[in-house]
């Protein structure tokens, strides 16, 4: 009995081939291109080959070549001669994409357990592989992952209260602390401070590669900015954890010789720590600093920037418990997919839309006096 596959088994193993290339290309290659320092065009191509060890040729090998567009001109790599952070990368994606147990299940029951997935990738990749597993976690399953970078927790994709330092106790236990609970070994001055600390990381790294910074009180006061007003992409909110963390890191943004502004809550403890922060830093650099617009002449913290019927809003379309806290209301928010959260954000009312047209506008006028005083010094 022959065992030589039929004309028709041929094409149809030609024609599964020839879709897992057009899946795997789409996928791997388009992402890897972000992660990439090259940037050059990269494909993968399969072919199925007799086994040239075998006399019969009965048996066949699936070869895998990664070919690189270089210059009009195509180079042909054998997976294993790509770097590690290729290879780990190349994996991830079959088992992501082409895992049999996953091909015919509910993907949302995945979890995907990974350890150091940054390991091998530069730290600009590492910053677009953390949107990747925050899409995979959107749309395929849940991720949990061990990294010893910064750069793969990034607050703006990352919530804060779902990340945990690991480490050991006194009775050289293994712990794992969620990140809010965490104490900080100095004063803590940045919301992200106990993972800058645990990472053994300087506490300004993550906001040194951004043109300007805004200083603000606290992390859901960046939530509501990013949220509510549109700013340019290389503007940097570096959260606090109170009013006066503002004025401790000024002396860091100075340090840094950064163009920023500092944005105080408009109620008592604000315009004593503005107050205090323009004394000591003199009137030139108090032009960098501003309040949230007051309400009529009442004072005005973050919160009450949103009228309370928006906030209800906000309760109901997220499915929030009606005692919700401002600070769950805010970060469901935030880290609500972007299509969901522009539909929820398009029924506000025009009053709360005008107080942030009003803060933007502070805002502008800061940062511009801020690169001023900086031009002039320079």
């Amino acid at each position: 009995m022959s065992t030589e596959p039929s004309e028709k088994d041929v094409r149809r193993r030609d024609s599964i081939l020839s879709d897992v290339k057009f899946e795997l290309n789409k996928t791997l290659t388009r992402d890897w291109k972000k992660l990439s320092v090259t940037k050059n065009d990269l494909t993968i191509d399969l072919k199925f080959t007799p086994d040239e060890s075998e006399s019969d040729e009965k048996n066949h090998i699936l070869y895998v070549q990664v070919v690189e567009k270089i210059k009009e001109r195509e180079r042909f790599f054998d997976v294993i001669d790509r770097s590690k952070g290729f290879l780990w990368f190349f994996n991830f994606v079959m088992k992501l994409v082409f895992n049999p147990k996953l091909m015919s299940g509910n993907h949302n029951r995945t979890i995907y357990l990974l350890d150091e997935p940054g390991s091998y990738l530069h730290q600009s990749a590492q910053t677009e592989l953390c949107s990747k597993l925050v899409d995979i976690s959107k749309n395929h399953g849940s991720v949990i992952y061990c990294t010893h970078s910064h750069k793969l927790l990034n607050p703006d994709l990352i919530p804060l209260n779902s990340i945990y330092i690991v480490e050991k106790d006194n009775k050289k236990k293994i712990k794992a602390t969620p990140l809010p609970k965490i104490q900080t070994k100095i004063e803590n001055t940045n919301a992200f401070q106990p993972v800058l600390e645990a990472l053994q990381t300087p506490a300004f790294e993550s906001s040194i590669g951004n043109e300007k910074v805004i200083a603000v009180e606290g992390i859901y006061d960046k939530y509501a900015i990013q949220l509510m007003v549109k700013l340019d992409e290389s503007i940097y909110i570096l959260p606090g954890t109170n009013a006066d963390s503002i004025f401790k890191n000024i002396q860091y943004l100075n340090a840094f010789n950064k163009i920023y502004i500092a944005v105080w809550d408009n109620d008592d403890e604000g315009q004593k720590v503005f107050k205090k922060a323009a004394k000591f830093f003199g009137d030139i650099e108090a032009e960098k600093f501003d309040f949230l617009p007051k309400n009529g002449t009442k004072k005005r913290r973050m919160e009450e920037m949103f009228l309370k019927k928006d906030l209800d809003l906000f309760k109901m379309k997220l499915f929030l418990k009606t005692d919700a806290t401002y600070e769950s209301i805010i970060s469901t928010l935030f880290y609500t997919g972007k299509k969901e959260r522009q539909k929820i954000l398009s029924l506000i009312s025009n009053e709360t839309k005008a107080n942030f047209a009003v803060l933007k506008t502070i805002i502008e006028k800061r940062l511009k006096k801020s690169q001023e005083i900086l031009e002039k010094a320079s």
